[in-house]
C-alpha cells in the first residue's frame, strides 16, 4: 500500500489513512516503536465516525440501558459482519495468508471480558474456531497506549496449541493499540498471529484533509453498508448460510 492520486496514502499495515507520500500510519509507527515488534496486518469490515449510526451500534451493543436494545444492536452487527465474510472473505484469506486455527476476541480495557466475543459466537464462520484465550495483563492499555504486557493468555492456551495460527478479532479500531497488544501477547505464548480483523475503523474526516479526502473516497462502501444494516436483522432471523 502507498500513496494514491486523490490526496491521501494508504497504510500498509492497518490499511488506515495517511498523510500522501507516506507508507505507514502515524498510529502504527508510534506502536512499531512502543512494543519493538512487526505489527500484524489488519483488516477493516467498514469504516465510521463518531456519532454516526455504525459508531451508534458498536458502542449500543455494549452499553445500551436496555437488554433489548443491546440485543438488537449486537443482532445488527452480526448480520453485517456475517454478510462481509461471505462477499470479502477470500480478501481477508488472502490478507491473512490463508486459514486460521482459532478466532481470539480482544478483551476490553474496563469492561469484564472480551464483548466482542458475542459477535463471535454468533457468526458461525468464525464461533468454531474461537478460543477466549486473552485476559486484561499487568500493564494498561489505552489510546496510542500498547504494552506486551496489555494482555496475558490463558493458563493452558484456552484449548489453543503453541504454533497454531490466530485471528484476532476487536470490534472497534482507532490507533490499534489494543489489538496489537494482544498480537504481542499471542506471539509471547508461541502462537503465531495471521491477522487483525475489526468490525469498525474510526476516521476523523474533520482532522485533516488527507483523512477527509479518504472519508469521502469511502461513500459507496459506507452506502453499502448502511443498506445491509438496515436489513440485517431480518437476514440473521432468516438464517444465512454460514
Amino acid at each position: 500500500m502507498g500513496s494514491t492520486s486523490v490526496g491521501f496514502g494508504i497504510c500498509r499495515v492497518c490499511e488506515g489513512p495517511t498523510q500522501p507520500g507516506f507508507g505507514r500510519c502515524f498510529c502504527c509507527s508510534n506502536l512499531v516503536a512502543r512494543l519493538q515488534m512487526p505489527l500484524a496486518p489488519v483488516t477493516a469490515v467498514t469504516p465510521y465516525r463518531v456519532g454516526d449510526e455504525m459508531h451508534r451500534l458498536l458502542r449500543g451493543y455494549k452499553d445500551a440501558s436496555e437488554a433489548e436494545a443491546r440485543s438488537a444492536c449486537a443482532d445488527r452487527l452480526v448480520g453485517l459482519f456475517r454478510r462481509w465474510l461471505e462477499d470479502h472473505g477470500s480478501r481477508l484469506l488472502a490478507r491473512t495468508g490463508g486459514r486460521w486455527d482459532l478466532v481470539v476476541g480482544v478483551p476490553s480495557s474496563h469492561r469484564p471480558g472480551a464483548p466482542v466475543d458475542a459477535l463471535l459466537r454468533a457468526v458461525p464462520a468464525l464461533a468454531r474456531d474461537h478460543r477466549p484465550l486473552l485476559v486484561r495483563g499487568t500493564e494498561p492499555t489505552d489510546h496510542l497506549v500498547a504494552s506486551r504486557r496489555g494482555f496475558e493468555v490463558t493458563p493452558g492456551l484456552g484449548g489453543g496449541s503453541k504454533g497454531d495460527r490466530a485471528l484476532v478479532v476487536d470490534d472497534s479500531f482507532t490507533t490499534g493499540a489494543r489489538a496489537q497488544s494482544a498480537v504481542a501477547a499471542l506471539r509471547a505464548a508461541g502462537i503465531r498471529v495471521a491477522g487483525v480483523v475489526v468490525v469498525g475503523r474510526v476516521v476523523a474526516p474533520d482532522s485533516a484533509s488527507w483523512q477527509a479526502a479518504y472519508w469521502d473516497s469511502t461513500a459507496g462502501l459506507r452506502r453499502a453498508f448502511q443498506a445491509d444494516l438496515r436489513v440485517g436483522i431480518h437476514r440473521i432471523r432468516g438464517g444465512l448460510p454460514a
